[in-house]
């Protein structure tokens, strides 16, 4: 899309390719973008580079740069994700773009022996240091993408890397020693080598010439940089910064080394502390270490802490990567040390956050006990807070105050808080004597009257309706009148938990007919479905009242209520003038439907034999009636 509209990138690597979630790439930071039909220049722009071990051999030249830059640099980002390693690596920058320029990178596959040989032909070929060899535009790289998407075991014709092997669609067969030729057929490879060979002597003189010129730019760079290397520079601050951006920002100007370590004040990746404080002026070619924040895990936190001794418990606690605080609590039951509680007490907790622990002290020095909650100067003791507390966690605090567990009961809940403390009497901070009892509400684990919707596809028949009635085990919900045009509605469902585990099964029906089911496992959060099992569904529907018509507005309502599956019966009869429907099977009826394809017979009366003595002949069965007929009239107009 940028190359369509002019627009050379110049700085493409993974760091500036976003991956959203939905599977959507977005390419960003065209910070050092330019028009590809200007003159568009790399080293002379302010250090505009890009970063050097993704740009194109012509951007480390300082040459004019075009969209077949950006093409490099894919192919550089897809040698990366092939391999788990860039091609060019060394000690500087200016010795990656020298290696830019002259070095051949080692074939994906010598690497990572698993890649398939088109996709190492897609990506050398966009990889060549020579423009007029690499994809001349990024539609055509896609194509080979694309066809090698469809054929994993693609080979293109085009050579590869330096090599001279011709290689050859894997689907193509030619004689051995020859190649295929548009023009004449095959044609021996010594011969086209030869006039290789003559055709690539300018090229690698063009070669030689611009890798002394460019030899000769190091040297230049390298003395200038021994030179002053000893002069000293101001130290940007780098806190706050993310550590890629860092290193984009300053790379050129200051060697950094980086040491990960988890902070609970920053988020992954930023830079929170230095080496060098900000504004010290330093050589330039001294080393500042930055510390980078690590993305912190969450683990659980240990049970059992209660009871044990105020060391055993630190020392688990920052074992396990977290950091602890200590405050003492009066309480003259426990013994001296022991842990009265943990804050938080259970649950997960991130690596390198704080947890307080909580023990027991004999002095009541309230500079020395911090709050001394434990127990009021009457003798009382204060109870604890044991909401979000397992059973078995609750009465162990309130072992360690003297208190009890009083009666246990149960109420609905999450599976997540089942066997948790969801309440207590008395309530925390309550001041009680020692030996009261403290009653807890715990949840049970089954949830009740949780919604959830369930999304139901209608079947597709034009112009109908059909009532609609669901249920979750055998409790209805309100029917409601919906339309048969093929698309989804949304059915909510609301069920409760079972204390077995087992699923709730829901139902759903079109005119009292079973059109679909399902089941609804209450128990987890939020509810899980499964998907609709349909059923066969037949519309059907009342068929209309037409006896007493004349036989063509009979067929005319039969036809547009949907019954098409008709035949007439003619009889004789002198009581009724011809054409008339004398009865229809089935009768019509409230409350009878049919499916449309039921067959409806039409009894149709016609004109009697004149001074017939005998009696009248029987029935006949004739198709649908023609326009006109001796015995029927044609149908009726004007009303």
């Amino acid at each position: 899309h940028a190359h369509d509209k002019g627009i050379v990138h110049r700085d493409i690597k993974p760091q500036n390719i976003m991956l959203l979630q939905n599977g959507t790439i977005k390419v960003t930071d065209f910070g050092i973008a330019r028009f590809s039909r200007g003159e568009t220049r790399t080293l002379a722009e302010n250090g505009a580079i890009g970063s050097v071990h993704y740009i194109s051999p012509e951007q480390a030249r300082g040459e004019l740069t075009y969209d077949k830059a950006d093409i490099y640099s894919v192919g550089v980002v897809l040698y990366e994700m092939l391999t788990g390693q860039l091609p060019f690596q060394a000690d500087s920058a200016v010795s990656v773009a020298i290696m830019q320029v002259q070095s051949e990178p080692k074939p994906p596959r010598e690497i990572n022996r698993i890649v398939p040989v088109g996709f190492e032909q897609i990506t050398m070929r966009a990889m060549q240091k020579n423009v007029a060899d690499r994809y001349q535009s990024a539609a055509e790289m896609l194509l080979d993408l694309d066809e090698f998407k469809r054929n994993p075991q693609v080979k293109f014709i085009y050579p590869i890397s330096t090599s001279v092997a011709d290689l050859f669609d894997n689907r193509d067969e030619r004689p051995a020693g020859k190649k295929p030729d548009e023009e004449n057929g095959y044609k021996e490879i010594k011969k086209e080598k030869r006039r290789k060979k003559r055709s690539y002597t300018l090229p690698i003189l063009s070669a030689v010439l611009v890798g002394i010129i460019d030899i000769t730019a190091v040297l230049v760079m390298t003395v200038y940089k021994n030179i002053f290397s000893t002069v000293e520079v101001p130290v940007p601050s780098f806190i706050n910064m993310q550590y890629d951006e860092v290193v984009r920002r300053y790379g050129n100007d200051f060697k950094f080394e980086m040491e990960s370590a988890y902070s609970s004040d920053y988020e992954s990746g930023i830079v929170f502390k230095q080496s060098e404080a900000a504004n010290t002026r330093i050589k330039s070619d001294k080393t500042i270490k930055l510390t980078v924040a690590m993305a912190r895990e969450s683990i659980p936190i240990p049970g059992g802490l209660v009871g044990l001794q105020l060391n055993q418990v630190r020392t688990q606690l920052r074992a396990l990567g977290f950091e602890t605080a200590e405050k003492p609590e009066y309480n003259h039951i426990l013994d001296e040390g022991a842990v009265i509680r943990t804050d938080p007490d259970s649950g997960v907790a991130e690596i390198a956050s704080t947890i307080t622990i909580y023990y027991v002290t004999k002095s009541t020095d309230a500079q020395t006990t911090g709050t001394a909650e434990a127990e009021t100067s009457s003798g009382n003791v204060s109870v604890p807070d044991l909401t979000g507390s397992t059973v078995e966690i609750a009465k162990q605090k309130l072992q360690y105050l003297g208190l009890e567990a009083g009666e246990i009961t149960k109420a609905s809940s999450s599976i997540q808080n089942k066997d948790i403390v969801l309440s207590q009497t008395p309530a925390k901070d309550s001041s009680v004597a020692p030996g009261a009892k403290v009653n807890l509400v715990i949840g049970d684990g089954i949830p009740s009257n949780v919604p959830v919707g369930v999304e139901i596809k209608l079947p597709s028949v034009s112009g109908e309706k059909a009532n609609l009635t669901a249920s979750v085990s055998n409790e209805a919900i309100a029917p409601m009148d919906v339309d048969l045009d093929g698309g989804n509605i949304t059915i909510t469902f609301i069920g409760s938990g079972s204390p077995t585990g087992e699923n709730r099964v829901y139902k759903v029906y079109l005119d009292k007919a079973l059109y679909c089911e399902g089941t609804i496992n209450f128990n987890v959060s939020p509810p899980d479905c499964s998907s609709p099992k349909y059923h066969a569904f037949t519309v059907t529907k009342a068929i209309p009242k037409v006896d007493g018509e004349y036989s063509y507005d009979a067929v005319k309502l039969l036809e547009e209520a949907g019954f098409k599956n008709y035949k007439i019966v003619t009889q004789a009869t002198n009581n009724l003038e011809p054409g008339i429907v004398m009865s229809q099977s089935p009768a019509a009826g409230a409350g009878k439907k049919y499916a449309f394809d039921t067959e409806i017979t039409l009894t149709v009366s016609r004109a009697a034999a004149a001074n017939a003595t005998t009696a009248p002949p029987a029935p006949t069965t004739t198709k649908p009636p023609p326009t006109t007929d001796g015995d029927i009239p044609p149908r009726k107009t004007g009303g």
